[in-house]
């Protein structure tokens, strides 16, 4: 295994690099160390897109857990969603339906839009504070 390191450069708002200031203090580091800690932290968490072969189902549960942050971070619409979980796969049982995509894009909106979306699938009522988890839950129920 390689374990060689390599120096890159990137752009942080003042806002995340005043938070990495202060982690920095409080854990008496450096900031070096935050970043690569939150950076493996990262990237152990959307793992399963490091991997060509894993598609459709199988990458859904990046996306019942982190779906909203990575469409809204990465300004993801439907079709740039669709491509990313379902791109290549040629059996029709292990794509994610293109509705439910719909609503991982539309988890990057207002939730007002996602809760009249998902009130017409789940049948159910739900709490204006928990559009979000009764997404989850819905998305949890089909795939996971």
């Amino acid at each position: 295994m390689n374990n060689s390191k390599h120096s890159v450069s990137f752009r942080v708002d003042k806002i995340d690099l005043d938070k990495i200031k202060a982690i920095t203090k409080r854990m008496h580091t450096r900031e070096s160390d935050v970043f690569r800690f939150a950076i493996k932290m990262t990237l152990d968490k959307l793992s399963l897109l490091c991997d060509e072969n894993m598609k459709g189902v199988d990458v859904m549960p990046v996306f019942v857990d982190y779906g909203s942050d990575i469409a809204s971070h990465f300004n993801l619409d439907s079709d740039r969603i669709e491509h990313i979980i379902n791109y290549g796969i040629e059996d029709e049982e292990s794509k994610v339906d293109s509705e439910d995509i719909g609503l991982l894009a539309m988890s990057a909106m207002p939730e007002r839009y996602l809760s009249r979306k998902l009130k017409s699938l789940i049948d159910e009522p739900i709490e204006q504070n928990s559009v979000s988890d009764a997404l989850r839950e819905y998305l949890n129920k089909k795939y996971l």
